[in-house]
């Protein structure tokens, strides 16, 4: 499973670097800014407008420049972007943190190999938990390194 984790591990850093663009700074001379934890965007008069996301310091994912009719589809373009780019990598970070669980529950499993109860529970849990991982890898099966034995 290990193979599967580290695949795993490989196509979430590239779902997460499809949003990731090389920095862009922001024009300060804009007449609209809406900012946040985490994002920021900017209007300009000439109705073009650009979003951006941030971890820390970081910018993560920008939507570039973008025009539209009137301020106010400006507006909207850029909220709607922010959110749904905020949930894509948060859904990234969430799958992370799985596969992270299941490889502490493999080194949870080691400790009570041979013990009775204990070591049928911590079986039960690794089982589990590699079918959650195989769920999270079955959207790259159209993937070349994907493998066969990998499915649920």
């Amino acid at each position: 499973m290990s193979d599967l984790v580290e695949f795993l591990r490989a196509r979430l850093g590239e779902d997460e670097a499809a949003f990731t663009l090389p920095e862009w700074q922001p024009d300060v001379g804009g007449d609209w800014t809406l900012s946040g934890d985490g994002f920021f965007a900017t209007y300009w008069p000439d109705n073009t407008v650009s979003a951006s996301i941030y971890r820390g310091d970081d910018q993560v994912a920008t939507s570039g420049i973008v025009s539209r009719r009137s301020r106010a589809e400006c507006q909207a373009f850029a909220e709607g972007w922010i959110r749904e780019h905020t949930r894509v990598l948060a859904d990234i970070e969430a799958k992370r943190q799985i596969v992270q669980t299941y490889i502490a529950t493999l080194a949870h499993e080691q400790q009570f190999q041979g013990q009775g109860t204990a070591s049928a529970v911590a079986d039960g849990a690794r089982a589990v938990a590699e079918g959650v991982v195989r769920l999270l890898a079955l959207p790259y099966a159209d993937h070349p390194e994907y493998r066969p034995e990998w499915a649920p």
